[in-house]
């Protein structure tokens, strides 16, 4: 029960870490690209060719107060957690893409302490959790339906595993750290800003706001490297059932969920340095993320307000829910690397990556 319980929590705050993301130094300009020059202006928009498939590694570390591993008087609980996924462009119409999102390797571990920026763990403070891959594919797996923009037509899942805590977005939606941002249909310069309604935090007009701003335009060897930042928001209000998750249903619900999340970060996107097609005025660039670092806050307050349930011993109680994270996420271009199931589990080779841009 304990690690189905701290494997709700890893979903639920996973998701909303993966929203964004900042940049590994990009490589210098070649003789190549600089025939093309850099443009003064992009429209951008994420390729999505059948047959594809792309790796990424994410790293991330939590540390906070998140019942029932803790209570608000109690130390906080940190804890580490990398992710191997692999998405592959299964077909793609004029309705978008479809893409199936695997996760092929997990590592998650307790910590006895937050390393703190640096990321260095000492290895006898670590206490790894002996979660299964198959239980982590239950959640994080999904197939999702995705417009070249970067909006989300759809997402289906085989899961049926319930969430155990609720932070106030879908634990399904984690891959959009992949492409967190959905590009505008205009033309971008340099400190542009524009906002979008959808994301890891959710739809939710007027309570859910998300904003991408492009910050510069660099040469990275053949490709063109674009710098965007992005922030979003959510204010959560919302009743909860004995299990902790989001109802509506008045006769399910014991307890509210109020607060706030906030994410904050930056990403690189990478596109072919040629990648404008002739037709078009605008400077279409169709690429793909290919690093990035965020910053996740969590504060909600849970509070019960239907009697307790002496029948259930681990329905939900008051308490806090503060939830401070780190997360980089950096894709693989290393057509030979395998990756490695967590837990003793047996290796399985990761898809091949293909080349972004080239």
């Amino acid at each position: 029960m304990l690690k189905r319980l701290f494997l709700g929590v890893l979903l639920a705050s996973g998701a909303a870490l993966l929203l964004s993301a900042a940049v590994h130094a990009d490589p210098p300009a070649d003789p190549i690209h600089a025939a093309h020059g850099t443009p003064s202006a992009a429209r951008l928009a994420y390729r999505f060719r059948p047959g594809e498939s792309y790796h990424y590694t994410i790293t991330g570390f939590f540390t906070g107060h998140i019942p029932p591993f803790s209570q608000p008087n109690s130390p906080p609980i940190n804890l580490r957690a990398q992710l191997d996924y692999v998405a592959t462009v299964q077909k793609s119409d004029a309705k978008g893409a479809q893409v199936a999102f695997v996760v092929h390797a997990a590592d998650i571990d307790l910590l006895e302490k937050d390393p703190g920026p640096s990321g260095k763990v000492d290895p006898n403070s670590v206490v790894p959790l002996s979660l299964p891959l198959s239980e982590v594919q239950k959640v994080f797996n999904v197939t999702a339906m995705l417009r070249p923009d970067g909006s989300v037509a759809s997402v289906t899942s085989d899961s049926s595993s319930p969430l155990h805590i609720n932070l106030g977005f879908d634990p399904r939606k984690l891959f959009l750290l992949i492409m967190p941002v959905v590009f505008p249909d205009r033309p971008l310069t340099v400190n542009d800003a524009w906002t979008f309604d959808d994301g890891v935090l959710g739809h939710n007009p007027g309570k859910t706001t998300y904003q991408g701003r492009l910050l510069a335009i660099q040469p990275a060897g053949r490709d063109l490297s674009f710098r965007i930042g992005q922030n979003a928001q959510a204010l959560v209000d919302t009743g909860i059932d004995k299990a902790g998750n989001p109802t509506d249903k008045p006769a399910e619900t014991v307890g509210t969920l109020k607060g706030k999340v906030e994410v904050t970060g930056q990403l690189t996107f990478v596109a072919p340095a040629n990648g404008r097609t002739a037709s078009d005025a605008s400077d279409l660039r169709a690429g793909r993320v290919s690093a990035g670092q965020m910053a996740l806050n969590v504060l909600l307050k849970r509070t019960r307000t239907a009697p307790p349930d002496p029948n259930n011993p681990v329905d939900i109680d008051n308490g806090d829910i503060d939830v401070k994270a780190r997360l980089s996420v950096q894709a693989d271009t290393n057509s030979h690397h395998a990756t490695t199931a967590a837990s003793g589990a047996h290796k399985e080779p990761a898809a091949s990556p293909a080349d972004s841009g080239k």
